[in-house]
């Protein structure tokens, strides 16, 4: 062997050994199968479990929003019924009450004015948002206020007729409001016989805690159910034919009439001569007008009335006094609805009226000129 051919031979310290692979891996971050699986699983429940509280979320706030419309619609139905007892209702009768101290127009034109706002109530009753559950109970809210509305509709445009006239016809316009007493009754009897429970109903079945719809009452008495009451509110009375208490009676034989003795105001006694009476306008202006039983029986319902013409519409003051035995003097002390202009001169019209029987009436009345200042 030449040096060149040992020369030429590797030793075995110089040749390098082959570097060893490495083992294959279970998975692409080098994470062995079973490991995988156990994460996939995690995630898989993770995600079931977010799905499972969406569903929660969402059913909780789908009860939420369920409830807060029951509680709406009870609250806003609640607060209009009020408005119609409170504002409608009681101011209604009120009105009807002071009759007496009103002119028919005037009476007219106020009654006129409340059915304008149970009109502006059932509208909002119409616009509430109304849940599915509530359906009944909306229903028959809508059908009590649409009563009361039409009732008061009715009376507006028969008041005026029932103050106004005499006889027959004011017999059937008194009979007539009497009658839409009875709506107003049946609206009553509506809102707690139907919207009341049906309310409850729903908010229970919902889990709500809060006081159903109810009414304290549109009609104050059952005592306006009958024609007399009505009349005796009205300051007025029924006729012979009218069905009123007189009705039960025949006019007695014998004389019938009164005869007007005087009228004052706030101690000021009205003189009937052309000279202006002057009577201060700051006072009460009470007119007491005094009379006499002239006849030979005991008198009823005896209508006294004060008329003042003057610049714009008249002033109508109305009383009925109850009975004036025979022989007897009576006051009616009557008050205006409102006090006349200071310093115009007004002719002030006095009258009792006349009752069953009663043939001579020329005595009843008399006329004042007075200047209010």
């Amino acid at each position: 062997m030449s040096f060149f051919d040992e020369d030429e031979q590797p030793t075995a310290r110089t040749r390098r050994a082959p570097r060893p692979r490495r083992a294959a891996t279970a998975g692409p971050s080098g994470v062995d199968s079973q490991t995988l699986w156990m994460r996939r699983a995690v995630a898989i429940g993770a995600g079931v479990l977010l799905f499972i509280l969406l569903i929660i979320a969402v059913n909780a706030c789908q009860d939420s929003q369920r409830k807060n419309a029951l509680l709406d619609w009870n609250r806003e139905a609640t607060a209009l019924v009020k408005q119609s007892d409170d504002e409608v209702g009681r101011q209604f009768f009120d009105t009807l009450s002071q009759g007496a101290s009103q002119s028919p127009e005037d009476l007219q034109t106020q009654v006129s004015s409340l059915r304008v706002q149970a009109e502006q109530l059932l509208k909002q009753a119409e616009d509430l948002n109304t849940p599915d559950q509530l359906r009944g109970a909306a229903q028959s809210l809508l059908i009590a206020l649409e009563l009361r509305r039409d009732g008061l509709d009715y009376i507006a445009q028969r008041v005026s007729t029932a103050l106004g006239n005499e006889g027959d016809v004011a017999d059937q316009a008194i009979e007539g409001i009497s009658s839409q007493m009875q709506a107003f009754l049946a609206s009553d009897v509506l809102v707690r016989s139907r919207v009341t429970p049906l309310t409850r109903q729903a908010l229970k079945g919902d889990d709500v805690v809060a006081d159903p719809v109810t009414t304290s009452g549109f009609l104050p008495s059952f005592s306006w159910l009958q024609p007399s009451y009505v009349a005796d509110q009205l300051g007025t009375q029924l006729s012979n034919n009218g069905g009123g208490r007189q009705t039960s009676q025949t006019v007695r034989p014998g004389l019938h009439g009164t005869g007007l003795d005087s009228t004052t105001v706030d101690g000021i006694r009205l003189q009937p001569d052309p000279a202006a009476n002057k009577v201060p306008v700051a006072g009460n202006l009470v007119f007491a007008v005094a009379f006499t039983n002239q006849g030979e029986n005991d008198e009823f319902d005896v209508p006294v009335q004060v008329t003042l013409q003057g610049p714009g519409k008249a002033i109508v003051g109305k009383k009925t006094v109850d009975t004036v035995v025979k022989g007897a003097t009576a006051t009616a002390n009557i008050s205006l609805p409102r006090k006349p202009t200071a310093g115009e001169v007004y002719t002030v019209a006095v009258e009792v009226k006349a009752v069953p029987g009663e043939k001579k009436t020329d005595n009843n009345k008399a006329t004042y000129n007075v200047l209010f200042q």
